[in-house]
């Protein structure tokens, strides 16, 4: 028998059959087809992941493929808190978190299916809050400010020289308070919109005065704040990267003394870190912003093993160990502990690895190796 491959794949077989005794040898060729194995294919994203922030412009997907299928853009199930929706070829931000989006193609006869990842961080919106005192009501409007976009959700709380006016959660990006500034009496009437996951807080004052609170209050000069970092505030409201306050101001048509404040950056983990600022104008007016509750843990948990010693080497067996964990700032979410076990002989290798990782989302992991006679 013999075979020969032949132009697109077909193999052609030559088959000797031997007669009987005296009879003539004759030949038989069959042609049988041999599939062609698939083509590996590549699919790779060409274009370039955008600085994102809730509620911000959309983003167009561009991809290429050596495959001769069409790419489809999905989002990932890696992405959390639903940061991100892709439709056809355009991703659009809803939620702060990270959004993973693949770009794809299927399996064929030709090609094989490929596959692309592309990660984009999506940052909360920052948010400006404006307040305007009437005779009976004090009115705060928050709205995100560019190139963010939606409808801050939350609560804002009313306070006078501290002291809790009443809290008030959004309707449409707007709270507004039943309050009356008592007769002969001036205040200054802070509104602190306390922020959620997708909109960083912010604040504003008006100077109200009990006998003249009509509409010249409006255009008292305005600061708020917004806050970035390298990394997006966790589900437990923690950030664990030096966090940066940026200032808003608006002078209302009068110079601000000393310009708006130069932004702050908090590098300093705190449980409760708090940050205020004040503007004044050449006409007479201020404005103050104040941060609060604040939340950052850049430190690392310190972590251990207990219950043997590093090197050591027992006999029958291995002690039980736990993983023992601090964090002087977020607390531990988790400690656990993975053993393997490397057998050789009457000597067995036991390692032990334990990760501490903290409610602001740090991790430590330290390991220990020790050895059992059996």
């Amino acid at each position: 028998m013999e075979r020969m491959k032949t132009a697109g794949g077909a193999v052609a077989l030559t088959i000797a059959v031997w007669l009987a005794a005296g009879s003539a040898a004759a030949d038989a060729t069959v042609a049988r087809t041999s599939p062609l194995a698939a083509v590996p294919a590549s699919v790779s994203i060409t274009s370039a992941a955008p600085a994102a922030v809730v509620g911000g412009p959309a983003y167009t997907l561009t991809a290429t493929t050596t495959s001769d299928q069409q790419i489809s853009f999905g989002a990932d199930q890696a992405t959390t808190n639903a940061a991100c929706t892709v439709t056809g070829d355009v991703v659009s931000f809803q939620h702060a978190g990270v959004c993973v989006v693949d770009a794809q193609v299927p399996a064929v006869s030709s090609y094989t299916a490929a596959q692309a990842q592309q990660t984009i961080t999506v940052a909360p919106a920052g948010t400006t809050t404006t307040l305007v005192v009437g005779p009976s009501a004090a009115t705060a409007t928050v709205s995100a400010t560019g190139p963010a976009g939606g409808t801050p959700t939350g609560t804002v709380v009313f306070s006078v020289g501290g002291r809790l006016l009443g809290s008030v959660a959004l309707s449409g990006g707007t709270a507004t308070l039943t309050y009356t500034v008592p007769p002969n009496v001036t205040e200054a009437i802070l509104a602190s919109y306390q922020g959620e996951a997708d909109y960083t807080s912010s604040s504003a004052t008006v100077v109200a005065n009990g006998l003249d609170i009509e509409p010249t209050f409006v255009a008292k000069p305005t600061i708020a704040a917004r806050l970035t970092s390298s990394a997006p505030r966790n589900d437990h409201g923690w950030w664990h990267t030096a966090v940066e306050v940026h200032f808003i101001c608006d002078g209302a048509g009068s110079e601000i003394v000393g310009g708006c404040p130069a932004t702050e950056v908090l590098s300093q983990s705190g449980l409760n870190l708090s940050l205020t600022r004040t503007i004044h104008t050449v006409a007479g007016g201020t404005a103050t912003v104040t941060l609060r509750g604040i939340k950052l843990d850049t430190t690392r948990p310190t972590v251990q093993i207990v219950g043997i010693r590093n090197h050591l080497v027992y006999r029958g067996g291995r002690p039980a160990v736990t993983c023992a964990a601090t964090d002087a700032f977020s607390g531990i979410r988790s400690c656990q502990v993975i053993t393997t076990v490397k057998h050789g002989g009457t000597l067995e290798t036991i390692t032990d690895a334990a990760t501490a990782t903290s409610w602001a989302g740090v991790s430590q992991r330290t390991v220990e190796t020790v050895h059992v006679r059996v």
